[in-house]
């Protein structure tokens, strides 16, 4: 834990009610996936955000972080349940609840902006984002950077 928002966030639900799989997933190998013994996608994840499952299957968390489209999970994935030949993109949407949305209630806050390096969050004036699905890679950096958890996370 780095900072005071990490520890408050031990007390927090996790909301979501899917799983979130790493990029690049070839979802025809999916299954394969609890085959394998080692994870070492896991191992070599920089962001640490790549987890295993009940099922022994890999998923994301973007609770403390989100995905910078390495490769490397890809790269030492045995069995091409993630390959480099997928798209870099995580299946997911990102949208910002008004109501608890700092900027929405004309408090300033850019926390959701900085680490978008796809500049799906756009802001009216100083106030009003909203996210670009367009644009948005799903990292979900931003998610893991609002102080007020405003930002949720619905499947594709």
């Amino acid at each position: 834990m780095t900072n005071r928002r990490d520890f408050f966030r031990l007390f927090t639900n996790d909301k979501k009610d899917f799983i979130i799989y790493p990029p690049y997933l070839n979802s025809d190998s999916l299954d394969k996936c609890i085959e394998c013994i080692d994870k070492p996608c896991v191992e070599v994840c920089e962001e640490d955000i790549i987890f295993i499952s009940k099922e022994n299957k890999v998923y994301i968390d973007f609770k403390y972080g989100g995905c910078s489209f390495c490769k490397e999970c890809a790269r030492v994935c045995e069995l091409d349940v993630l390959s480099i030949k997928s798209p870099n993109r995580i299946d997911v949407d990102f949208q910002i609840d008004t109501s608890s949305c700092l900027a929405h209630n004309n408090i300033i806050c850019s926390s959701c902006i900085e680490p978008c390096e796809d500049g799906a969050i756009l802001f009216n004036g100083l106030f009003n984002p909203i996210i670009d699905s367009n644009r948005c890679s799903g990292c979900g950096f931003c998610y893991s950077r609002c102080p007020t958890e405003a930002i949720t996370i619905h499947p594709k």
